[in-house]
C-alpha cells in the first residue's frame, strides 16, 4: 500500500487552492484564519498526498500548557474523499508522538454513513465535552424564492414593525472595528452578558488578516448605527460570525430588519449558502437566540462534531479550559 506523504506549512496560495479542492472546505481552515489566531496559537498546516495526488489537509492551532501540547482544528480534517480519513489520521498520530491532545471539529453534516465510518477509526474518540453544540442553520440562498415567506410568524411580525421606523441597511465598504466594539459593549452592558468576550484588538486583527474575507453590514437610524454584524465570507458561503445591537436598535427591531436585508444582499452577490452560526438545545438562556435564528427559515443541521486524538483522558477533560482565552 502506498504511504501517505505529509507536507508542513504550505505557502498561502497553494494552501487555499488545495483547500478549495476538498469536499468539506471550512472557513476555519483558511490560511488567513490561522494567521488571525497566531497571537495566541501557533498554526500548523499539514497537507497530505498519496501517489503524488493531494488527498486532504488540516490546520491545527497549537498551544503548550500544563507541560502538554494541545491542538485545535476548528475546521476539522478537509479531504477530497472521506475514504482517506483513516490514513490521514493514522499519519497525524504517528507524527504527534508524546504527550498531546488534538481536537478536530468536523463541521460537515452528520450522516449515518459518515458517523459509522469515523466511529471505526480507533485513535479518534468523541469529545467528552464539546466546545460547540454542533447545531447550526443553513439557508440555501439560491433556492429561496422569497425570504419573507420562509420566516416564522413571529419574525415576520417584528420585521414588518421595523419597516415603520425609518431604518436604513448598508453593506459597509470596509470593516470598522471601533463602531462594532462600541455597539458590542453597549449590548453587553444592556443584557449583562459578560461571558461574550470581544476586544477592539481582536476585530482589528480580523480586518488585518482576513482582508476581504470579513464584511460588515449595519442598520442605521437617523444616521446612527444601531445594529451591526460581521460576516465571514467566501465566494460560495457566508458565516454569521458576530453581531451587536444597542438599546435603540432593540426598541426598533433592527436585528430583524438587518438579517432580512442581509440575506437579500448576500443573494444579490451570488453567495450560495448562509450559515447562521451556532444554536444550542442544551441551554435555557439560548432559547431567545434559537427562536430568532430559526425564525428566518433555514434548515437546522447537525454536524459530525468534535473528536479527540489523544492517549490520555485527563488531557481530553481539560481541553476546553485550554481553549478559553
Amino acid at each position: 500500500m502506498p504511504e501517505i506523504d505529509c507536507s508542513k506549512n504550505i505557502e498561502k496560495k497553494q494552501w487555499n487552492e488545495n483547500l478549495s479542492r476538498c469536499k468539506n472546505p471550512s472557513f476555519f481552515s483558511l490560511y488567513e484564519w490561522g494567521e488571525f489566531k497566531s497571537d495566541r496559537w501557533t498554526p500548523l498546516r499539514l497537507s497530505f498526498s498519496k501517489n503524488s495526488k493531494f488527498i486532504g489537509c488540516t490546520q491545527i492551532l497549537m498551544k503548550k500548557k500544563f507541560g502538554t501540547k494541545f491542538g485545535w482544528a476548528s475546521g476539522g480534517i478537509n479531504y477530497t474523499d472521506s475514504k482517506y480519513l483513516k490514513e490521514i489520521i493514522d499519519n497525524i498520530q504517528e507524527k504527534f508522538k508524546g504527550i498531546f491532545n488534538i481536537r478536530f471539529n468536523f463541521t460537515e453534516t452528520l450522516s449515518g454513513r459518515l458517523s459509522f465510518n469515523i466511529s471505526q477509526i480507533k485513535p479518534l474518540k468523541k469529545a467528552i465535552s464539546s466546545i460547540n453544540s454542533g447545531f447550526t442553520i443553513i439557508s440555501d440562498l439560491k433556492s429561496a424564492p422569497d425570504f419573507l415567506s420562509t420566516m416564522s410568524k413571529n419574525n415576520r411580525y417584528y420585521y414588518k414593525k421595523s419597516l415603520k421606523e425609518g431604518l436604513r441597511f448598508e453593506a459597509e465598504e470596509e470593516l470598522r472595528p471601533g463602531s462594532f466594539i462600541q455597539l458590542h459593549n453597549e449590548m453587553v452592558q444592556l443584557k449583562n452578558i459578560k461571558d461574550i468576550k470581544c476586544s477592539l484588538g481582536e476585530i482589528e486583527r480580523l480586518k488585518k488578516f482576513l482582508e476581504g474575507g470579513v464584511k460588515q453590514y449595519s442598520v442605521f437610524h437617523q444616521e446612527k448605527r444601531i445594529s451591526t454584524c460581521l460576516i465571514l465570507q467566501t465566494k460560495n458561503t457566508a458565516f454569521y460570525y458576530l453581531a451587536a445591537t444597542n438599546e435603540k436598535g432593540r426598541d426598533l427591531f433592527a436585528s430583524f430588519f438587518m438579517v432580512f436585508n442581509l440575506l437579500n444582499s448576500l443573494k444579490s452577490q451570488d453567495v450560495k449558502y448562509f450559515d447562521f452560526g451556532g444554536i444550542t438545545p442544551y441551554k435555557e438562556s439560548a432559547k431567545g437566540v434559537n427562536r430568532f435564528k430559526i425564525g428566518f427559515g433555514g434548515e437546522i443541521k447537525k454536524s459530525l462534531g468534535e473528536f479527540d486524538l489523544s492517549p490520555f483522558n485527563w488531557s481530553r477533560k481539560v481541553f476546553n479550559t485550554v481553549l478559553s482565552p
